[in-house]
């Protein structure tokens, strides 16, 4: 299975793609907008019955193929959520199962920079419990003399 991206304005104009990676399936759970008005997509890539690794994609204005990358944490991660930071870059979250044996779960953020690749890492999780992260959201603080 391939990733499917659609993108489009209020007039019905845009593009559609469809993108392969490997020989694995692929899935894309959410996409974000890039500065650039290409698309940034997230999802799982499955390996063969071993498992699934965080899947991340971005493309061109045109919806033609720009850049890819896998992340292997554990033995399976799902990325869920995206957003972009202020310098162009991408936040993304998910969870992670350490081993099918451990039976538990944490959870991930990666920091990207604009080119998808990864700046950072956070591994965050209890043994023996169960976390996982569906969003996440660039937040402005604003500052209070009160």
């Amino acid at each position: 299975m391939n990733v499917a991206i659609a993108k489009g304005d209020s007039h019905g104009h845009g593009w559609g793609f469809q993108y392969g990676a490997r020989m694995e399936d692929t899935y894309a759970y959410v996409a974000v907008a890039t500065t650039y008005y290409g698309v940034v997509a997230v999802g799982y890539q499955t390996l063969n019955d071993a498992g699934a690794n965080v899947y991340e994609m971005g493309t061109f204005p045109n919806g033609l193929y720009m850049w890819s990358n896998w992340f292997d944490w554990s033995w399976t991660e799902y990325a869920r959520g995206i957003d972009r930071t202020s310098d162009g870059g991408y936040i993304v979250t998910g969870g992670g199962e350490r081993s099918p044996a451990w039976n538990s779960w944490d959870v991930w953020v990666l920091r990207l920079d604009a080119n998808g690749d990864t700046l950072w890492t956070k591994l965050i999780g209890d043994d023996g419990m169960n976390e996982s992260s569906y969003q996440i959201r660039r937040i402005t603080i604003l500052r209070s003399n009160l």
